[in-house]
C-alpha cells in the first residue's frame, strides 16, 4: 500500500522520498543517512525502539511521525504533511547596493 501511495506522489516530492521498509528489525546504520522526516507505520512501543536506535547514531536527530495500522486504515489519524515542508527563506541587503540597484544583479 505504501509503495502504492509513493508512487501516486507529484515527481518533486516523490524524488525525494524512499521506502525503508521493516527498518526496526535492522540496523540504522544501512538506512539512507540524508534524511529529515520519517513517518512510521507501527505499534508504539516499536515506534519507540525505532526512534531510540535513531538518536543513538552520529547522524542529524529525526522526528519520526508514528501512527497504528489500525488509525491509519480506518481513517482515524494522518500524518501531519506540512512537518514534511522545509522553508527556506532568501534574504538580499539591498542598503549595500546605495541606489545603485543594478549591482544587486552581479554575482
Amino acid at each position: 500500500m505504501t509503495s502504492t501511495l509513493l508512487a501516486q506522489l507529484p515527481p518533486g516530492i516523490r524524488n525525494r522520498a524512499c521506502l525503508v521498509e521493516n527498518s526496526i528489525e535492522r540496523s540504522s546504520e544501512s538506512e539512507p543517512d540524508d534524511f529529515a522526516a520519517a513517518l512510521c507505520e507501527t505499534e508504539p512501543s516499536r515506534a519507540a525502539a525505532w526512534a531510540r536506535q535513531r538518536t543513538a547514531r552520529d547522524r542529524p536527530i529525526v522526528t519520526p511521525q508514528c501512527l497504528i495500522p489500525d488509525d491509519i486504515s480506518g481513517g482515524k489519524a494522518y500524518y501531519s504533511l506540512e512537518w514534511l515542508v522545509t522553508e527556506r527563506s532568501i534574504s538580499i541587503n539591498t542598503a549595500a547596493a546605495r541606489d545603485d540597484a543594478s549591482l544587486m544583479t552581479i554575482g
